[in-house]
């Protein structure tokens, strides 16, 4: 009776080590956006979000209107970059480079409505890549 008992034990702990032996998956980061994050958004707002390789010049275009602040989702390996810097400058608006949850967005505000075409450039690190964005602004539609 006591080695069946023993070869059982073995058994069962041979498959708990086992199962311990498997590697869990990695975590899944789901950052926090606040409701302030997403206030004040553009009601006229079309843009794609981009994803960047390292070292690459990418091409963006964004069209907004009515007011507001229209957001260029960037994504990088699924985390957010470091920092982004204002390579060339928008002459018709401000820009800003910000973290919001998983992601870093690009926001433009137009500084008039309506507001000329107007373009600018974000170097986004870590990778050094170029994001060059033309923006095609439009009047507020009235309804």
């Amino acid at each position: 009776m006591q080695t069946r008992t023993l070869i059982a034990c073995f058994s069962v702990a041979g498959l708990i080590l086992q199962g311990c032996a498997t590697a869990p998956p990695p975590p899944v980061s789901h950052a926090v956006v606040y409701a302030t994050d997403m206030a004040g958004k553009a009601p006229v707002c079309q843009v794609k979000p981009v994803t960047v390789k390292d070292g690459a010049t990418i091409q963006a275009a964004m069209t907004t209107g009515g007011g507001g602040w229209c957001g260029l989702p960037v994504s990088h390996d699924g985390k957010p970059f470091t920092y982004g810097l204002l390579t060339t400058p928008a002459h018709a608006g401000k820009v800003f480079v910000h973290t919001v949850g998983d992601d870093t967005r690009i926001d433009y505000i137009p500084q008039q409505t309506p507001a000329p075409p107007d373009s600018f450039a974000v170097r986004v690190v870590p990778g050094d890549a170029t994001i060059q964005i033309s923006v095609n602004a439009t009047p507020a539609v009235s309804k």
